[in-house]
């Protein structure tokens, strides 16, 4: 993986073959320095740190109290086109022996969403890693979110949403636990 000096000096070279780049020009002296901070920020996250957030698990006898955090805001960046993505989610579960600190799932959103990604994918991440943490009754994930890459290229649509969702266990398989959840996140 390359440093920020490395990330630096690719900027500059992009900038510089698209014709933009003069280092006398206030706007752009610092660009390459700020944008290779700012890319190398996004780095790949792996399950096992993810699954760290969620290490610590507080005893509690709870049965069918549904726990719901959200709207957690979130940016990410679309691996696609490498343009950001924003937007919020909702993260519930049922739990089965125990309960994880509430700004632990809000954290587990932004660990997964932060790295170059799809929707899709930190969707599910957050869904498995509860599922593989917590081993709750049931989990759902839904996110919401604006894709640049939609805004300002393609079909130039600035209002367009993306919802995915992820659904397990018990709000896979229950109707009624599924429609709560919805319900209590609408």
């Amino acid at each position: 993986m390359g440093t920020e000096d490395d990330l630096e000096y690719d900027v500059g070279t992009m900038l510089t073959s698209l014709g933009y780049y003069n280092e006398t020009d206030p706007h752009f002296g610092r660009t390459p320095e700020r944008a290779a901070k700012w890319l190398h920020s996004f780095k790949r996250h792996t399950q096992d740190e993810g699954d760290k957030l969620l290490e610590v698990v507080f005893p509690e006898d709870a049965p069918d109290s549904l726990v719901i955090v959200g709207p957690v805001e979130f940016r990410s960046m679309c691996a696609h086109h490498l343009l950001p993505v924003v937007g919020k989610a909702w993260v519930g579960y049922l739990p089965e022996d125990g309960i994880c600190g509430l700004s632990k799932l809000a954290r587990l959103v932004d660990y997964y969403a932060h790295q170059l990604t799809v929707q899709e994918r930190v969707t599910n991440q957050v869904a498995d890693a509860i599922e593989r943490t917590l081993k709750p009754k049931g989990c759902m994930v839904v996110i919401r979110a604006t894709h640049m890459c939609m805004s300002f290229r393609g079909i130039l649509d600035g209002v367009a949403e993306t919802t995915t969702s992820a659904v397990r266990g018990l709000h896979k398989e229950s109707d009624s636990a599924r429609s709560e959840f919805l319900s209590l996140v609408r």
